[in-house]
């Protein structure tokens, strides 16, 4: 089967199920090549400790251990369902302490999408704790800055309850 290439404006044929002509497959691929290298650093500014998950203890001990020890995700466990765990994390974050990531009592069973569904929540009570006592931006308030005990927050009357 034969198509054209899927480059814009590019018009040369491609055989077989190939999408792209090889100068512009060579092209996609340097592209995406570099996108990956410029991941990676940006990932670990965000997460320093991100390579305490490629050592050999943890892809050869932990991890496996706990997934034999607790197949199952224990927050689905908790409301009576049977899911298979694929994620261990821990249950209170090492921030790059060796002693924390390493102790098999800080690690839990989890699936992916009770997994993804805590750091979800976890991003959005730091999110709030962040705003309590931040700024206000609405032009009334004129940007401000007011605690969560400021009147604006009080219950009642003229208050605006939160």
């Amino acid at each position: 089967m034969r198509s054209v290439c899927t480059w814009p404006g590019c018009k040369r044929i491609v055989p077989g199920e190939e999408t792209r002509c090889p100068p512009h497959k060579a092209k996609t691929e340097a592209y995406q090549r570099a996108r990956q290298r410029e991941a990676v650093p940006k990932r670990r500014e965000r997460s320093p400790w991100q390579s305490l998950y490629n050592l050999t203890i943890w892809r050869k001990v932990l991890r496996p251990n706990q997934l034999a020890a607790v197949p199952f995700c224990e927050r689905c466990a908790a409301m009576g369902k049977q899911t298979l765990a694929t994620i261990v994390h821990h249950r209170i974050p090492h921030k790059g302490g060796r002693a924390l990531f390493q102790d098999p009592a800080n690690l839990a069973s989890s699936c992916t999408h009770c997994h993804q569904a805590a750091e979800q929540a976890a991003e959005k009570r730091a999110l709030r704790q962040s705003n309590m006592g931040g700024r206000v931006n609405s032009p009334d308030q004129g940007g401000e800055t007011i605690s969560h005990q400021h009147r604006i927050f009080a219950r009642g009357k003229n208050g605006g309850g939160v």
